[in-house]
């Protein structure tokens, strides 16, 4: 082999030298690149967290009633009754127009409405005055029937009645608080319970004896006067029968303690002891005079008809004759009530439009709540339909969204929501209630929408009609569980799995099982992970 020469070994060893810098340099540059790549992969490490599925809208507050009022008629106001700001009741006068003219008119009217009803309180006793003549004629032509066989008919129904009120008072009056009255000595002993009704038509009296008896009481009783007969007293507190009138004897369970015998107790019937004796005695005695009178009235009708049909032809023309002038005055007094009284439904609904006029005049609140706003100036001339009043519930509010046709499917009415206002940031947050989601879509910048109302249930004074509003209407929710980002889990033919660090170098591929999505784009894990793994971000 040839030997180099010095210049040769020398270019040979500065060749020598760069190439072992050009490695050394690409080598170098690998490893940046590796460490550098590294660095950039997108890392997340799993955590446990709260996963809710929500519907976000934006919306404004309003009043839960919410009205503009206006007059119904031009005019200048003449008062103001009410104060921005001031709470007012239903049916509580807010302002008012001058109607010095309407009011005028409505004395006017009621002055003819007064004149009307005096005329028909005139008609009304003239027709009743025609009334009592054509009565009276029909009275003395006919009796109170129109033929002799009705008259007979009604004596006897009279008689019948009567006469059962009579036995009826009278039996009232027989049966007034029958009691035993002791008679023998002045024994202090317990009266023996008389009960019963009793069924005889004869007022009397019974006489009662006890007398030592085997009986389980130790005594028995012979009764005499109206009926005779024995009781015999087995037990205290169980009636025996006074004959057979419907009437009953019971020793009390306090004469255990003494005894009756060789005692005499007398019932009367009726009792004249009684504190109401004397009542039913004039009860029954007016029943009678009663039935006296009705006899006497029924029978006096009875024979007028039978006079008048014994006294022939002529006397019924005459009495024919009259009937029919009476009934003509009778109806004609009848068509003049009716004429007046159409006359005072006229002038009733002339003051009524009077009054209808002077509350057009008029605003009054149509429910309980708040004023508003009120633009409205004493003297000032406004013309009908003029907003002058808003009137608003007093610290009910609602919030006025538009759900969109993708969101509208998931919610329904009594679900509960959370409202924020723009205006005091995230710090402040009140609870709702969706109240009502319409049926018919709304068109707006052309796409449909869905005006729904959430109600606020915990307002308060901060609150004010018009502020912007966002609502969150929560429709699924899981609480404290493994979660993820949805950009790295990888989802490929109904499963998911994600890249999960395996050190410094390695990473592994992991299949999970995933629960819902939530709002801000977490997924719910619910088996595959554990807090504190590390994800790797899935590129491209």
């Amino acid at each position: 082999m040839r030997s180099l020469s010095p210049w040769q070994k020398k270019i040979l060893s500065k060749r020598t030298l760069i190439i072992g810098l050009l490695v050394a340099v690409m080598v170098a540059l690998f490893i940046i690149r590796a460490d550098r790549q590294i660095s950039l992969e997108q890392v997340y490490e799993v955590v446990a967290r709260d996963v809710e599925q929500a519907v976000q809208l934006t919306g404004e507050v309003a009043a839960v009633n919410q009205v503009n009022l206006a007059f119904d008629t031009s005019g200048t106001i003449a008062q103001r009754f009410v104060e921005q700001g001031e709470t007012v009741a239903a049916g509580d006068l807010l302002l008012e127009l001058d109607y010095a003219a309407q009011s005028a008119e409505l004395a006017q009217a009621n002055g003819s409405l007064a004149a009307a009803q005096s005329n028909v309180a005139l008609a009304q006793a003239s027709l009743e005055r025609s009334q009592a003549a054509l009565d009276l004629i029909r009275a003395q032509n006919r009796g109170a029937d129109t033929t002799r066989l009705s008259a007979a008919e009604r004596l006897e129904n009279t008689k019948a009645q009567q006469a059962i009120l009579v036995a009826n008072a009278y039996a009232e009056l027989l049966n007034n608080d029958i009691a035993a009255y002791l008679t023998s000595d002045s024994r202090a002993l317990e009266s023996p319970i008389v009960s019963g009704s009793y069924q005889g038509d004869q007022a009397g009296t019974y006489s009662i004896e006890f007398y030592r008896s085997g009986a389980g009481t130790g005594v028995s009783a012979r009764y005499t006067g109206m009926e005779t007969g024995t009781i015999t007293f087995d037990n205290f507190g169980v009636p025996g029968p006074l004959g057979s009138r419907g009437l009953f004897v019971t020793l009390p369970a306090s004469g255990q303690s003494g005894t009756y015998a060789n005692t005499t107790w007398e019932v009367v019937v009726p009792n004249i002891r009684s504190a109401s004796y004397q009542s039913r005695l004039s009860a029954y005695t007016s029943a009678k005079q009663t039935q006296t009178a009705a006899l006497q009235s029924a029978q006096a009708n009875f024979d007028l008809l039978e006079a008048q049909e014994q006294s022939g032809q002529q006397i019924v023309s005459v009495s024919t004759a009259q009937e029919a002038q009476a009934a003509a005055a009778v109806g004609e007094a009848r068509a003049v009530l009716a004429q007046r009284t159409a006359a005072v439904a006229q002038a009733a609904a002339a003051v009524a439009g009077v009054q209808s006029r002077i509350e057009d005049a008029r605003i009054r609140a149509p429910f309980a709540g708040v004023i508003a706003r009120l633009n409205a100036t004493v003297g000032e001339t406004v013309s009908v339909g003029t907003s002058l009043v808003t009137l608003i519930t007093e610290e009910q509010y609602e919030v006025r969204v538009s759900v969109p046709e993708i969101d509208v499917a998931k919610v329904k009415v009594g679900d509960a929501a959370k409202v924020r206002l723009d205006i005091y940031g995230a710090d402040a947050e009140w609870d709702g209630l969706v109240t009502n989601i319409e049926l018919v879509e709304t068109q707006v910048s052309g796409v449909p929408v869905y005006e729904s109302l959430i109600v606020i249930l915990n307002p308060d004074e901060r609150m004010r009609v018009g502020m912007n509003a966002r609502a969150r209407i929560l429709l699924a929710a899981e609480r404290d569980v493994t979660a993820v980002p949805a950009s790295y889990v990888i989802q490929q033919d109904n499963t998911a799995q994600v890249l999960v660090r395996q050190g410094d170098r390695l990473v592994e591929d992991r299949m999970v099982e995933l629960g819902i999505l939530g709002t801000d784009s977490f997924y719910y894990v619910r088996s595959g992970l554990t807090v504190g793994d590390i994800l790797v971000k899935p590129t491209k």
